[in-house]
């Protein structure tokens, strides 16, 4: 439970939920998904997970990072076969590309394009040097999330289609709904 707030059961597309957070699955394997416009200050909520983290792992701070999936609905709202851990958002449109679930990547978009609703974002805290190790040489979009008025929170890396010099002026931008 976040700050008092109360859990109700998840309801495909219904994101006008009033708690911070949604479950999914049963008593014995329960999922909570936190819709991060039911915060007041979000890039606090989030440092506060990796603090926990880090703290729970004997890890510095500074040595710890986000590893972002971004996941299907039907994967995100299912409980069998997924034991994935970690911390499950909802309420984020992509802003100048559109996401490729087949091959699980960002891609650009025409400016004009409407922004992209992603349905959840599994993050899960890991430390910099195994993330490093993991990545490889995929290619990664830096991209911030913003809130709704625009401000800086944090940024994600996502794995992308396109090198960074590629995307031109139009870089991806994950924005609060």
């Amino acid at each position: 439970m976040v700050g008092g707030d109360t859990h109700s059961e998840l309801s495909i597309g219904d994101r006008n939920s009033s708690s911070a957070s949604d479950q999914v699955g049963g008593e014995d394997q329960t999922r909570l998904i936190y819709s991060l416009s039911t915060f007041h200050r979000p890039k606090h909520f989030l440092l506060s997970y990796l603090k926990d983290w880090a703290y729970t792992s004997g890890t510095s701070l500074s040595q710890v990072t986000f590893k972002v999936r971004v996941m299907s609905l039907m994967a995100a709202t299912s409980t069998t076969g997924s034991s994935d851990t970690g911390l499950y958002l909802e309420g984020l449109e992509l802003i100048n590309g559109g996401w490729d679930f087949m091959q699980n990547l960002v891609y650009p978009t025409l400016p004009s394009a409407p922004p992209f609703p992603l349905p959840v974002i599994l993050l899960t805290p890991i430390s910099n040097e195994l993330h490093q190790l993991e990545e490889g040489n995929t290619t990664k979009m830096e991209c911030p999330v913003q809130a709704r008025d625009g401000t800086h929170i944090t940024s994600f890396s996502l794995p992308s289609s396109h090198a960074s010099q590629q995307w031109g002026s139009a870089k991806p931008v994950l924005k609060i709904i």
